[in-house]
C-alpha cells in the first residue's frame, strides 16, 4: 500500500510537494495557502470541497478535466447531499474521515461509462483548515493512469465506478483504517437527485 513516497503520477507529486511546503510545521495548511501557480499541473483535476454539516458538501472549485470526466455533472457552488446510496455513501465517508481524522487518501478507481469503457484512475485528498479551524475543506486532484481515458468525449460522464484501492495517509495525526477496494461496479451515480445548486460564493 503506497505512502507518500510511494505516490507515482506527476500531479498527485505536484500537489504533494505544494501540500507540505503550504502547512510548514502546522498539521494542516491553511486553504489561504493554497496557491494555484504553484501547483500548475495539477489544477485541471482538482476539486475543493468544504465540508459542511452533514450530509452536505459544498464544491468550491473544479478543475477543467474533473468537470469533462463528469460530464459537467459538478460545477462550482453546487451543494452535493449524500442520499445513503452507493457510490456517493463511500465517497462522502472517505472524505469526512479525511477532514475528521484528520489523513490523506490514496483511492485507484474503475469508472465505466456510458459507451461501455472502462478508465482507471488514481485520486489524492488531503485536508485544509481555515484561520480558527472552525470550516474543513478537501482538496482532491484525480489523474487517469491510462491513455484511453484522455481520449473520452467531453460530456459522456461516468455511470459507475469502484475502487481497487483505498489506503489512508499519516498526515501526523495516524490513519485510521482503510475503507478497501470494491471489487465490483457500484450501481449508477445518481445525478438526478443529488445535485442542488448553492447561491454562495467562493
Amino acid at each position: 500500500m503506497p505512502g507518500f513516497e510511494n505516490i507515482e503520477q506527476d500531479e498527485l507529486r505536484v500537489f504533494v510537494d505544494h501540500w507540505h511546503e503550504s502547512r510548514g510545521d502546522a498539521l494542516l495548511p491553511l486553504r489561504a495557502n493554497l496557491q494555484p501557480s504553484r501547483m500548475r499541473q495539477a489544477l485541471p483535476y482538482l476539486i475543493l470541497v468544504e465540508i459542511l454539516p452533514h450530509p452536505n458538501v459544498c464544491v468550491r472549485l473544479v478543475g477543467s478535466e474533473i468537470e469533462r470526466r463528469m460530464g459537467g455533472h459538478l460545477k462550482p457552488k453546487d451543494i452535493v447531499s449524500d442520499p445513503g446510496v452507493y457510490p456517493t455513501t463511500q465517497y462522502f465517508q472517505n472524505i469526512r474521515t479525511v477532514a475528521k481524522h484528520p489523513c490523506g487518501s490514496f483511492i485507484r478507481s474503475v469508472e465505466r461509462y456510458a459507451d461501455g469503457n472502462l478508465t482507471e484512475a488514481a485520486g489524492l485528498s488531503l485536508p485544509y483548515t481555515d484561520e480558527d479551524g472552525a470550516t474543513s475543506y478537501v482538496v482532491t486532484v484525480t489523474v487517469p493512469v491510462d491513455a484511453q481515458t484522455a481520449r473520452l468525449d467531453p460530456g459522456s460522464g461516468p455511470v459507475e465506478a469502484g475502487w481497487k484501492e483505498q489506503v489512508y495517509l499519516d498526515i501526523g495525526a495516524g490513519a485510521p483504517p482503510s475503507i478497501g477496494p470494491q471489487e465490483t461496479l457500484p450501481t449508477e451515480f445518481p445525478w438526478g437527485t443529488e445535485l442542488a445548486k448553492s447561491g454562495s460564493g467562493l
